[in-house]
């Protein structure tokens, strides 16, 4: 029985020994007042949250707060997450989305936010946005913009880098001073313009037709799905090409290459026509060896073909076609007969060609053709026929011009 009492009153002891050592132990670590509970290693000395000097974790009915004495380092709650200290780099969470600030504290750096902006057919809604540097005005619902003075305000558009513009649906600017307002439109480089929808502008240019997409310096393409690159070229016409500096831009191109000296002077090297036809400056060499003459277009004028070489020679033909004669000046048994037929103007002579001449088969006739045609637009020619009743006749001849 003694041993039973022994036992029971040491038990007593521990526990009251254990009590007060947990409530040391506990003012070593807690303490509290009207503002919350702080949680702090003070090593014997006495403070409460709002004298704490030291490392320590704050709980207000409000937030957990990590600080070093008084300044919040961290904080945590129901409204909202903070890391990093006001006034220094820090980033923020909340109902907002979540921002990160520079070394001043105030400066945006990045900011992945859920909240009004512009939708795609232009109202506003509330979606996700994101921004990482210095934003310009509004921004469009699933953008991005990044960098410094950019603006993406189109619907799921996306502008970088310095002072860009991104406000077409789904487009991008990059580079500086670049503007894409054209749906899915993309400009790139420095003070490039891409304002057509699907266009594309590089480097200095503007693309400013559906489709249109321009490179290089000074460039413009401002036909459906045109492309101009290189300097100071333009593609003024749908589905149209130009190259090289300065060229003459024609409708009639389907291909360009410019040699012009400046925008007053513009010149071209080499076109193509919607036709095939090519036309070229300067020479032509092919495996070395330097072509001297060779043929830049082939056509039609009314019932004449025609080829134009470089030379400047132009020949032309006439195939089947009719001549009426008279019997006139009579010589002996046999009658001298004059005719006449014209060039067509398009074939292009300058003076009058070389003309020679075939017939059909005819038993009363014998024809000739005077060596030259009478003008760059007309031939003269004569016939000798034999006595026959008729006064005129219908005869097939066929011609053949040469000249310049």
């Amino acid at each position: 029985m003694i041993l039973e009492k022994e036992t029971a009153l040491f038990n007593e002891n521990a526990i009251d020994s254990g009590i007060e050592e947990a409530g040391t132990k506990a003012t070593n670590y807690l303490s509290a007042d009207s503002t919350g509970i702080m949680v702090e290693a003070m090593n014997g000395s006495i403070e409460t949250p709002s004298t704490a000097t030291g490392q320590n974790v704050f709980i207000s009915n409000t937030a957990v707060n990590v600080r070093d004495g008084q300044t919040v380092l961290a904080r945590f709650g129901a409204d909202g997450a903070q890391v990093g200290q006001s006034g220094t780099a820090h980033s923020v969470i909340d109902a907002n989305g979540q921002r990160f600030y520079a070394s001043d504290g105030t400066t945006l750096l990045a900011n992945i936010g859920y909240g009004e902006g512009n939708t795609q057919s232009g109202t506003l809604a509330d979606a996700p946005y994101y921004t990482m540097g210095k934003r310009i005005g509004t921004i469009g619902n699933y953008s991005m913009a990044e960098g410094t003075d950019t603006t993406a305000s189109g619907y799921a558009s996306h502008a970088e880098n310095a002072q860009t513009y991104a406000t077409g649906y789904a487009s991008h600017a990059e580079g500086s001073l670049s503007t894409a307002s054209g749906n899915t439109a993309h400009a790139e480089g420095s003070a490039s313009t891409a304002s057509a929808d699907a266009s594309h502008a590089e480097g200095v240019s503007t693309a400013s037709a559906d489709y249109a997409h321009s490179e290089g310096y000074g460039t413009i393409a401002s036909g459906a799905g045109s492309h101009a690159q290189n300097f100071y070229t333009t593609a003024g016409y749908d589905a149209q090409t130009a190259i090289g500096k300065y060229n003459d831009n024609q409708s009639t191109s389907a291909f360009e290459i410019g040699n012009g000296s400046s925008g007053g002077s513009p010149h071209n090297a080499f076109t193509v026509d919607w036709e095939g036809n090519v036309n070229m400056q300067g020479s032509l060499t092919l495996n070395g060896s330097e072509m001297k003459d060779y043929v830049i277009a082939e056509g039609q004028a009314s019932n004449w073909l025609y080829r134009k070489w470089k030379s400047g020679k132009i020949e032309a033909w006439l195939q089947d076609t009719t001549i009426t004669i008279s019997k006139t000046t009579a010589v002996g048994n046999v009658y001298r007969c004059s005719w006449n037929h014209a060039i067509a103007s398009g074939v292009g002579f300058s003076s009058a060609p070389q003309v020679f001449l075939t017939v059909g088969q005819d038993a009363q006739y014998v024809f000739g053709v005077n060596g030259k045609a009478s003008s760059a637009t007309a031939i003269s020619g004569y016939a000798f026929r034999a006595n026959a009743s008729s006064n005129t006749s219908t005869v097939t001849i066929n011609i053949y011009a040469v000249g310049y």
